[in-house]
């Protein structure tokens, strides 16, 4: 998943490998904003014998008085249960084809998965109860949770989750994530149009079991059966609806919230399932959604100091150039809030050119940036300084034995690799996507190379679409030696990051650095297939270490993300991937 552009929070798609590496921003979404219309109220979900819909007072405490009479308490009304948000407009609301990290957070709160992963990352259950694992960890068999309906109230079965993921892996669906669904017995076959969705290794035992079968083992595939390709879907609704099925007004979920209005480019209203009786329930009366541009994060500021707004979110990132004032503002400076994302951005280097093959001139490159010097630089608050590959806070990484930051070690590596101060190394070309933050990166790395090593850096920026085709059609492994990449988690799940980015497969489909590592590879595929937690963390740390050893692209910085909260909205802590919305922990009550 790609960051580019000019800040921490803008990326680009174009086909399945941008899908991977080449994503979004988790604020620049690419739904077109379509014209205003009157706000809908949306028809009401029926009602289901046995669950009422939950009542909701809003407004200043009352009391009886003498007679009976209504007389205002002293003590001060609570806040409603009410949470005004800034959204983008998102794209499609279809767990199959949605791209945008938007229409992903969105359909978090209106869908639930098998299973949930929690803060922790530990997997939790969702719609199934419980699992079995068979013998040798490629079988799993759920058992869903008795009750469980969708939104209209019809029942929600094994088979809804059959259904939905035969479709999801259809070539002709146009899936964006189907990948994800790569676990499951021939998926990957029938994604590539040999085998029919019937093939898929995921069965309907009865209503209430839902047995799967995998390629191979694989203890990331619970972390996987969290995604949004794995959501259930009412084959019902679809095959009445069509295409219009994901239309706000059609969509029927199964989440802890429901659409009870929208008005497309101005606002979406929340409010709870009244039908869902998950482990995760809405905690809030409404939520109003108000739709602003991508890149308005100067009118979201001043919607939330005008009171409009409770929160600016995880999808804006706050003006850089009003921090300053909300540091100095104790009222404001209370309210705000930075969160880590488990997101990196690197250089990757051209394992072709003889000059980048030895893993000392490699470390010597990483080892010369002061990294601090470089984000305060080019990227301010929007990220802080990595050191490793792997987002912060991966479970098996073992940051401690990355290479560290040392100009002199770095000048020495260099003279060993036989260039000392730069002497006879060529001028490296540096490529990178158009954009202001890209290109004060690339000034910094450019001056900073120069004054520690010696070396010559040639910046070159090209727009994205000619960025994608000099990077996938071979002109970057002919002519390139550097280009600036990111990489955002969609998985929270150890090693997942480095199987997509570093393993031999993952690289020809990606990166295409021509990095290779056998003991790498080998290490990742015995850590895969470790259904114990204890020996498959030890063997990710192992596999980090030879990645670090190896050294075969250069670490940058990580993206975080900062927002402001008002004191009374509890419960706000974006998840690092992808930095959605913790729906179901929000609350509004007292400051």
């Amino acid at each position: 998943m790609e960051r580019q552009g000019d800040g921490a929070r803008e990326r680009g798609r174009d086909g399945e490998a941008e899908r991977r590496t080449y994503l979004l921003s988790l604020v620049s979404v690419l739904g077109l904003l379509v014209a205003a219309c009157g706000l809908a109220d949306l028809p009401p979900p029926p009602q289901v014998p046995g669950l009422p819909t939950p009542e909701v007072s809003a407004g200043e405490q009352t009391q009886p008085g003498p007679g009976g009479a209504i007389e205002r308490s002293a003590k001060p009304a609570p806040r409603p249960p009410v949470l005004r948000m800034p959204i983008t407009e998102p794209g499609v609301l279809d767990p199959g084809t949605a791209t945008d990290p938007m229409a992903l957070d969105l359909l978090d709160a209106l869908f639930e998965p098998l299973v949930v992963v929690d803060e922790s990352g530990q997997v939790q259950p969702g719609n199934a109860e419980r699992w079995q694992v068979g013998p040798g960890g490629a079988t799993y068999l759920f058992t869903l949770r008795e009750g469980l309906r969708w939104s209209d109230g019809t029942p929600l079965t094994a088979q809804d989750y059959v259904w939905a993921w035969r479709r999801n892996v259809t070539p002709a669906t146009g899936a964006g994530y189907a990948s994800l669904l790569y676990p499951i017995r021939n998926a990957r076959e029938i994604h590539a149009g040999r085998l029919d969705p019937s093939a898929l290794g995921a069965r309907a035992v009865d209503d209430r079991s839902l047995e799967v079968t995998l390629a191979e083992p694989g203890a990331a595939f619970l972390s996987r059966a969290s995604t949004w390709v794995y959501l259930p879907l009412s084959r019902q609704v679809i095959e009445r609806q069509g295409t219009n099925w994901a239309d706000p007004a059609s969509l029927v979920g199964n989440g802890p919230y429901r659409i009870s209005a929208w008005s497309r480019g101005r606002e979406a209203v929340l409010e709870p399932n009244p039908v869902y009786t998950g482990l995760r329930p809405a905690r809030l009366e409404r939520i109003e959604l108000k739709v602003f541009a991508p890149d308005a994060e100067a009118a979201v500021l001043q919607a939330y100091e005008a009171g409009d707004l409770d929160t600016t979110s995880s999808h804006f990132q706050l003006p850089g150039t009003a921090l300053g004032r909300i540091r100095e503002l104790p009222e404001l400076a209370r309210q705000l809030v930075s969160f880590d994302l488990a997101a990196t951005s690197f250089v990757v280097a051209n394992h072709r050119k003889p000059y980048l093959q030895d893993a000392r001139v490699r470390r010597a490159l990483g080892m010369a940036l002061d990294r601090a010097e470089l984000v305060a630089e080019a990227l301010g608050t929007s990220a802080g300084p990595a050191w490793s590959l792997g987002p912060s806070g991966n479970r098996g990484q073992a940051s401690a034995r990355w290479p560290g930051e040392d100009a002199a070690e770095a000048q020495r590596l260099l003279a060993q690799a036989g260039y000392p101060e730069g002497k006879a190394f060529p001028p490296l070309r540096f490529t990178y996507r158009a954009g202001p933050a890209n290109e004060r990166v690339a000034q910094y790395l450019q001056r900073r190379w120069r004054e520690v090593l010696g070396i010559t850096l040639r910046p070159e920026a090209k727009d994205e679409r000619a960025f994608i085709a000099w990077q996938r059609t071979g002109a970057w492994e002919r002519e390139g030696d550097l280009y600036r990449a990111s990489w955002s988690s969609e998985v929270d799940a150890p090693g997942e990051d480095y199987r997509a980015l570093w393993s031999a497969q993952g690289d020809a489909a990606l990166l295409r650095s021509g990095w290779r590592n056998q003991q790498f590879d080998a290490l990742l595929q015995q850590a895969a297939g470790e259904l114990d937690p204890q020996r498959r963390t030890a063997l990710y740390t192992e596999a980090e270490r030879v990645l670090a050893e190896d050294y075969p692209s250069i670490p940058l910085y990580q993206y975080r993300g900062q927002a402001l909260v008002k004191p009374y909205v509890h419960g706000f802590s974006p998840r690092p991937v992808l930095g959605l919305t913790p729906w179901p922990s929000l609350e509004v009550g007292q400051e």
